[in-house]
C-alpha cells in the first residue's frame, strides 16, 4: 500500500458534504409537503382548502363531540336464553270426545293456549241431523197414534185422550156384559164359559187401559 497523494485528500470531505445536504434537503422537502411530521405539529391542510385565518397547525384545535345525557331510571329487563332442546309439560291429558264421528276441523294446533271451554274440533254432524230427523218422524207417528199435533205440556190431562177414553168405554162395556151375564147365570140361561169368557174381556180391557 502507498500513502495518499496530496490530490487525493480533499476529496472525501466534499462527498461527506454533499450527501449530508441531500439528506437535509430531502428531510425539510418531507416535513414541507407532509410526507414526515414533526411532533407536536398538525397535518398541512389539504389540496384546495383554505387555512382558517388566525390559526396555525399548532394552535388548531379539535371539533366538539356532541354527547347526549338522560336520567337513569330502573326499567325491567327481559333475559332470553337460547338453547336447543325439547320441552314437556308437567301433565299430559287425553282428549276425547263423547261421540264418535268424522272430524271437520281442528281449531288449534301443537303449542296453542287454549282457555278452558275453549272449542278445540268439530266433527261432523250430517249423521246426527239424520238421526234426529228419524226421531222426529217416529214422535210425530205415536203423536198421531194418540190423536195429537204436538207434544202436550205437563197439565196436560191424559184421560183425555182419545185412545185412553176408548179404552174407558171399552172396560166399561165389558163390566156391563160380565153383571149381565152373571144375572142369566142366576136364572140358568147362560153357560160357565160364556161367564168366564166375558169375565176374561174384562181384565183385557182394563189392562189395555
Amino acid at each position: 500500500m502507498t500513502a495518499p497523494g496530496p490530490r487525493d485528500t480533499p476529496r472525501r470531505p466534499l462527498r461527506w458534504w454533499a450527501l449530508g445536504s441531500l439528506v437535509v434537503g430531502a428531510a425539510l422537502g418531507a416535513i414541507r409537503f407532509g410526507v414526515v411530521t414533526l411532533p407536536g405539529s398538525a397535518p398541512p391542510p389539504a389540496a384546495g382548502e383554505a387555512a382558517e385565518p388566525g390559526t396555525t397547525a399548532t394552535t388548531k384545535q379539535a371539533e366538539p363531540i356532541v354527547v347526549t345525557v338522560a336520567a337513569a331510571t330502573p326499567r325491567p329487563v327481559e333475559r332470553r336464553v337460547r338453547t336447543v332442546g325439547t320441552l314437556h309439560g308437567f301433565e299430559e291429558i287425553d282428549v276425547s270426545s263423547l261421540v264418535d264421528g268424522r272430524v271437520a276441523r281442528v281449531a288449534h294446533d301443537i303449542g296453542d293456549i287454549v282457555e278452558p271451554g275453549e272449542l278445540l274440533l268439530e266433527i261432523d254432524d250430517a249423521d246426527f241431523l239424520l238421526s234426529t230427523q228419524e226421531v222426529e218422524r217416529s214422535l210425530e207417528l205415536e203423536l198421531a197414534a194418540l190423536g195429537l199435533s204436538t207434544v202436550p205440556d205437563l197439565s196436560f190431562d191424559i184421560s183425555r185422550l182419545p185412545s185412553v177414553e176408548r179404552a174407558g168405554l171399552v172396560e166399561r162395556n165389558a163390566a156391563d156384559t160380565v153383571e149381565r151375564f152373571r144375572g142369566l147365570e142366576a136364572r140358568g140361561a147362560i153357560t160357565k164359559d160364556e161367564i168366564q169368557k166375558a169375565e176374561l174381556a174384562l181384565d183385557t180391557a182394563r189392562l189395555d187401559r
